[in-house]
């Protein structure tokens, strides 16, 4: 995926500093509680979509210097974890028209049908939703653009009994769209199943993780609250723009605490791949002190792995959580943003890595409100953007920094 256009420079290891952090601006005041961004060139793309609102979307054309005001795209709800992707002037948004409502091991949740939005000259102009999930009871999506075939990934809960991750695509750059298929079976009696995919198009490949509560480790706790089975990562892929899959494989092995009864959880994973490196960040809660973000990574498109290292100190009963790593502009650069409370307030930080995850520089706080949920990020031609609501959730902001250049 060729989410920054123009030529691609090779990192050099010399980068082992960030540039100055720019001042905060306000994009939009107003209700604001989920957002996604995607970069590409010199334009910056943003959307909010709440539960029963509609969808606003927002442009820059100077890398975030200037932001034009929102446009009503129509009806639309935006769920993690990445809903919105350009691909050079293509850009793509992926939403749920939430209808209504479902109850499952967490509680209520909003559902309804996924729908595409696409617009072919750097949004100027968007099309219409086009419905492609078949079902009114889609929740958080996956979805990735890359030379006109596009994938879109769900939590489905058709089945009336746990999450299942449904796929469709498209191979005319959105226009049109096959039939959406089951892609992972939630099995678990716990009724947690295969939940949060996230997905990345790299070449001919397509990259696809979630949760997955198959292995039935019993209850276990995460941040916010108890899971009733410690899930794992699991990952799967396509060597053909998604045409077929592989099979799924397991990439943690999580253990349980020092009491030798309690399961470890991984989740909410996230991956990002570029030119056969793919980086996969993911919540692991290793004892009773909290979250941290870890990391494990491949170097030949998936077919091997690497052991989980841990990104994240987050000390005393913190809880570093909701990881978002994205690429930048450079080959192997990637920026990984997450919110963390080990100040006793919660707040943003951000490591960037110009190696493909090999070695990361030290952590950052970016100017988040305390205890402001997670922050988003992406980039542009030579900034990379951060992004977050405030705790009332109705402020959307604004910041960014300077790419390092060879």
């Amino acid at each position: 995926m060729n989410l920054i256009s123009g030529p691609v420079r090779i990192a050099k290891p010399w980068a082992t500093d960030y540039a100055p952090l720019s001042a905060v601006t306000t994009i939009y005041s107003g209700t604001s509680v989920y957002h996604s961004e995607a970069g590409s060139g010199t334009y910056v793309h943003a959307a909010i979509g709440n539960v029963g609102g509609n969808v606003l979307y927002f442009r820059s054309t100077d890398e975030g210097a200037t932001w034009a005001s929102p446009v009503d795209l129509g009806v639309g709800t935006m769920f993690l974890s990445q809903p919105i992707m350009a691909d050079g002037a293509t850009v793509g948004l992926c939403t749920i028209n939430s209808n209504q409502t479902i109850t499952d091991w967490v509680g209520s949740r909003d559902v309804g049908e996924v729908s595409i939005r696409r617009s072919t000259d750097n949004g100027a102009t968007w099309s219409s939703a086009t419905a492609i999930g078949g079902t009114a009871k889609a929740f958080r999506v996956g979805f990735s653009i890359s030379g006109g075939y596009w994938n879109a990934v769900w939590m489905d809960y058709r089945s009336g009994t746990t999450w299942d991750i449904y796929w469709n695509r498209s191979t005319d750059n959105g226009a049109t769209w096959g039939t959406a298929t089951r892609l992972v079976q939630g099995t678990d009696a716990s009724g947690v199943g295969a939940e949060r995919p996230d997905l990345w198009h790299d070449g001919n490949y397509v990259h696809m993780v979630w949760m997955d509560g198959r292995d039935e480790r019993g209850s276990t706790p995460s941040e916010g609250g108890n899971i009733p089975t410690g899930t794992e990562v699991y990952y799967k892929r396509s060597a053909d723009n998604g045409a077929t899959w592989g099979s799924d494989v397991r990439l943690t092995t999580s253990g349980f605490w020092a009491n030798g009864t309690t399961p470890l959880y991984a989740g909410r994973p996230t991956v990002i791949a570029r030119n056969g490196t793919v980086v996969v960040t993911f919540d692991r809660r290793p004892d009773a002190n909290g979250n941290e973000i870890a990391q494990i990574r491949s170097t030949d498109n998936g077919a091997t792995w690497s052991s989980y290292v841990n990104l994240t100190n987050s000390t005393g009963a913190g809880d570093a959580t909701h990881g978002q790593c994205r690429p930048g502009r450079l080959l192997g650069e990637s920026w990984l943003v997450w919110g963390d409370e080990k100040t006793g307030v919660e707040l943003g930080y951000e490591r960037g890595t110009y190696d493909g995850g090999a070695s990361w520089l030290p952590e950052r706080v970016i100017d988040t409100p305390s205890n402001a949920p997670p922050p988003s990020n992406t980039a542009s031609a030579t900034y990379v953007h951060y992004f977050w609501t405030n705790s009332s959730y109705n402020q959307y902001f604004h910041q960014r920094h300077k790419i390092a250049t060879p």
